[in-house]
């Protein structure tokens, strides 16, 4: 009875390490726009491998119309001595 009692205890804890690992890409996406198609992709496909990496991808990649408009960055150089 203790045996049974120390295995279950033992596999919750391992459960607790994996699945914040199996979630990474939702919990890294999830203030993004499209959250909930993270969690989606995550929760069903996330086991393959592949579906986890395209989570990933999605929760990392920069949103659209997050850059700076062109124009706006000022990249000139301050006057240098003698120029």
């Amino acid at each position: 009875m203790e045996n049974e009692m120390t295995i279950r205890l033992i596999a919750f804890a391992i459960a607790m390490c994996i699945l914040p690992l199996y979630f990474l890409p939702t919990i890294l996406g999830r203030k993004k726009r499209n959250a909930d198609t993270i969690f989606l992709i995550n929760l069903f496909t996330g086991w393959s491998g592949v579906g986890w990496t395209v989570a990933l991808i999605l929760a990392l990649r920069a949103e659209p119309g997050t850059y700076p408009e062109a124009g706006t960055q000022n990249f000139s150089r301050s006057p240098t001595k003698g120029a």
